[in-house]
């Protein structure tokens, strides 16, 4: 099984790429007219924040010059960086179980759902015995599993998300020729419960929504 990931780390090497690229660019231009100041050199500085030391006369047009591509290098760096924070906070969906949306919907024998309107994620990530994400494979855009009897699947994919709210189109068939399908609305939050006296912040799935077809 293979999950998709973007890890900040990654990102933040490659912004690091960027600003001795960008770095390279100056030392390049500027080769002809000074000694060149080697990267690691000026990155050691910006780091310990001491004064730039710079092997040639104080020119005012190369100051300035040297100063904007380390704005931009800075910028982008910065710009990245927050977009990578921005990004660990959305919810990897496609890692949550499909059985958490069959506890939601009801049997075919019975007809009021959702029965279960919000689930502890935390507790399901733990619970590996009855959620048990090495059954779980990507197919196509399909989350799936096998049924809970072990015949036919339990299934779910994306259709919309925005920031924290999700829409899934959830499928299960128990192995036979009937396939139940609903939409799903939800949004992931954390609330504080009480766990042995103590309070405890906790990952939920709070359902908002459910058309079944």
């Amino acid at each position: 099984m293979q999950w998709a990931c973007c890890k900040a780390s990654s990102r933040r090497s490659e912004t690091s790429a960027l600003t001795g690229s960008i770095l390279s660019g100056w030392t390049k231009k500027n080769a002809g007219r000074h000694a060149a100041v080697s990267e690691l050199q000026l990155i050691e500085q910006i780091v310990a924040g001491s004064d730039f030391i710079l092997p040639f006369s104080t020119d005012c047009l190369l100051v300035t010059t040297i100063s904007q591509y380390l704005s931009v290098a800075i910028f982008l760096t910065a710009a990245l960086i927050r977009n990578d924070d921005k990004a660990d906070d959305v919810p990897d969906v496609r890692r949550i179980h499909p059985a958490v949306f069959e506890l939601v919907t009801c049997w075919n024998s019975d007809s009021e759902q959702p029965v279960v309107t919000e689930i502890n994620l935390d507790a399901v990530k733990k619970n590996r015995n009855q959620f048990d994400l090495t059954t779980v494979v990507m197919n196509g855009d399909w989350a799936e599993c096998s049924g809970s009897a072990g015949q036919g699947f339990r299934r779910f994919r994306i259709i919309s998300s925005n920031k924290n709210v999700f829409v899934v189109e959830f499928q299960s068939n128990g192995g036979g020729t009937l396939t139940n399908a609903a939409l799903i609305e939800f949004v992931i939050d954390t609330r504080e419960i009480r766990s042995a006296g103590r309070k405890l912040p906790v990952s939920v799935l709070r359902v908002m929504s459910i058309n079944a077809s």
